[in-house]
């Protein structure tokens, strides 16, 4: 029986994408998300804790990330869950987990709808002789 590392995260970027290409021109783009849980304490009082995690992102997405993406903006994130190693200048070993996204779903905000159409709305109804459809 194989594991499953899923990861599937929404929340808001910290700060401006960052796009690098490494030597084998591959783009890679580092992002930062702020996501925000809220609960009620003991006392019923509101409470938010915010997760900070880092995401990256390769090849065409990464470029997409870079070109539409802005600090602030709220975007969903899945991906695989994976550990960056690394040893400092002063020899100290540190790791991190970090998502290694597969998808990017941007996530748009409609301020005003088109004037006359309701999401609430029926559809139109389809009339029922279809005979006048030249096909």
């Amino acid at each position: 029986m194989s594991d499953t590392n899923r990861a599937l995260i929404k929340g808001r970027l910290t700060k401006d994408p960052d796009l690098r290409t490494n030597p084998n021109a591959n783009s890679v783009c580092n992002i930062s998300l702020a996501s925000n849980d809220f609960y009620k304490d003991k006392q019923g009082q509101e409470q938010k804790q915010t997760c900070f995690i880092d995401v990256s992102i390769w090849g065409k997405m990464a470029i997409i990330c870079k070109d539409t993406l802005t600090k602030g903006s709220p975007i969903l994130v899945e991906g695989k869950l994976i550990t960056e190693n690394w040893i400092d200048k002063n020899q100290q070993k540190h790791s991190k987990i970090k998502i290694l996204a597969n998808k990017v779903h941007f996530i748009i905000k409609m301020e005003k709808a088109e004037p006359g159409y309701s999401a609430t709305e029926p559809a139109p109804e389809q009339p029922e002789d279809d005979s006048s459809i030249p096909f």
